[in-house]
C-alpha cells in the first residue's frame, strides 16, 4: 500500500521557512501580477472557457483565481489537509481529486486550459513526464497549457534540496538518482527542487504540439543573492512589481521563476 503524500514544506506556499515572511508575501503578488498580464489575454475568448484542470493545486490560490472564468474546474492535489482547503473559499463548481497525477485520468481532448503552477520542479523526472503526457492528451485542439516552475541558471545546481526541517532556505546540490528518490518519497521537511531547463522545455512540448505563445522570467530574493547593499537600498524604495520592472530593464540575469503560455495546435 503506497504511502500517503505530505507536501514536503508542511504550511508553506513556496517552501519558505516561514509563511508569513514579506519574501514569500512578495513573491505571490509579483506572481499574480505577472499571470494577469500573460494568462488573462487569452481567457478573454468565450469559446475556450469550459473546462480548467489544475495540476499539482495546493491550497487553490490559481483554481480560485482563474476558475471564475469557467464553467467546470478539476483541481488536483495530493496532499489531503492541503486538497480540504481548494473549496473553503468562493462558490465556484469546483471538483477536487485529491490523488497524485500518477492514478488520475484526465480524460481525451476535454479541457480549454490546464494549470501546473510550481509543480514540475518538485517531482521526481518520471512523475514530470507523467503530468506533461497527461495534460497533453486533456487538452483540446487550441487549448492552453500554463506552466510556472523555477528554472536552471549559471547560479544553482540542477538536482536539489531544500532542509526545510533544520530552517534553511538554501538548496544542497544532490545526484539525480538521489533527487528522483527524495521526490517518490515525500519526506516532511526535504523539499526537492529541481530547476528546469527552460530552453529544453520549450523544445520538448513543441515536439508534442504546443505553440509557445508568453514567456516571462521573474523574481530574485534579494536578501539570497549577490546585490551590493547599495542596489538592495535603492531598490527598497520601490514595490515589488516595480523592482521586477526596474531589473528587468537593466538586463539583470538572476531571475529563478518562470511562466510559459502554451496553445495546443
Amino acid at each position: 500500500m503506497n504511502k500517503e503524500y505530505c507536501y514536503p514544506a508542511g504550511e508553506s506556499e513556496r517552501g519558505v521557512v516561514n509563511a508569513d515572511t514579506s519574501l514569500e508575501k512578495n513573491w505571490n503578488i509579483l506572481e499574480k501580477n505577472i499571470m494577469d498580464k500573460i494568462v488573462l489575454p487569452y481567457l478573454s475568448d468565450k469559446k475556450h472557457r469550459n473546462l480548467m484542470i489544475d495540476i499539482g493545486a495546493g491550497e487553490g490560490r490559481y483554481t480560485r483565481e482563474y476558475g471564475k472564468f469557467f464553467k467546470k474546474i478539476i483541481s488536483t492535489e495530493p496532499d489531503r489537509k492541503r486538497s480540504k482547503k481548494i473549496t473553503n473559499k468562493g462558490n465556484l463548481p469546483i471538483k477536487v481529486i485529491n490523488k497524485k497525477i500518477e492514478d488520475i485520468n484526465l480524460g481525451k481532448n476535454k479541457a480549454d486550459a490546464i494549470f501546473c503552477i510550481h509543480v514540475l520542479q518538485h517531482v521526481s523526472d518520471k512523475t514530470h513526464e507523467i503530468m506533461l503526457n497527461k495534460a497533453t492528451k486533456a487538452l483540446k485542439k487550441n487549448g492552453l497549457l500554463i506552466l510556472g516552475f523555477t528554472f536552471k541558471t549559471k547560479y544553482f545546481d540542477e538536482y536539489n534540496i531544500s532542509w526545510l526541517a533544520k530552517g534553511e532556505k538554501k538548496f544542497t546540490p544532490i545526484p539525480k538518482e538521489i533527487f528522483n528518490l527524495i521526490a517518490e518519497r515525500s519526506l516532511k521537511g526535504i523539499l526537492p527542487v529541481k530547476k528546469l531547463d527552460k530552453g529544453k522545455l520549450i523544445k520538448k512540448l513543441e515536439r508534442k504540439g504546443f505553440v509557445l505563445k508568453e514567456h516571462e522570467t521573474y523574481f530574485v530574493d534579494l536578501e539570497g543573492k549577490k546585490l551590493s547593499k547599495l542596489r538592495i537600498f535603492f531598490l527598497d524604495f520601490f514595490s515589488i512589481i516595480n523592482q521586477h520592472r526596474i531589473l528587468k530593464k537593466l538586463n539583470f540575469d538572476n531571475f529563478i521563476d518562470c511562466i510559459l503560455v502554451l496553445k495546443k495546435k
